[in-house]
């Protein structure tokens, strides 16, 4: 943070761990036929600036502006399975693996004003 008189200007590197719970990230167990509801994870980085202006001595109005990406991702395993068809046939069913990674971020404009309670 930089103070110039009455106007600070500011700025963050952000890093971070997101949590993602999408329809994206949903299974189907192919054994049961259910849906499998499943939370993205994965690491998260950002950037934020930002300015202010003193309108008083306990009254600053900011502005801020923030990008932030992540990168959330699912492993998701089901094992084999070994069941007896209708004519009683036995059938082997292989492990299967569901892999999905996406990439989400945001743009964030955020303006407000502050109050200080004391100085």
């Amino acid at each position: 943070m930089m103070f110039i008189h009455k106007v600070y200007i500011e700025g963050k590197a952000l890093f971070g761990f997101i949590l993602s719970s999408s329809p994206v990230f949903r299974t189907t167990d192919p054994f049961y036929k259910t849906l499998d509801s499943n939370t993205g994870t994965g690491y998260a980085y950002g950037i934020q600036l930002g300015a202010g202006y003193d309108v008083s001595r306990r009254v600053t109005v900011k502005a801020n502006i923030e990008y932030i990406i992540g990168n959330p991702k699912i492993h998701r395993q089901y094992g084999a399975q070994y069941y007896m068809n209708d004519s009683g046939t036995l059938i082997y069913s292989p492990p299967l693996n569901f892999d999905t990674k996406r990439t989400v971020s945001a743009l964030l404009v955020k303006a407000g004003i502050v109050i200080k309670l004391s100085k």
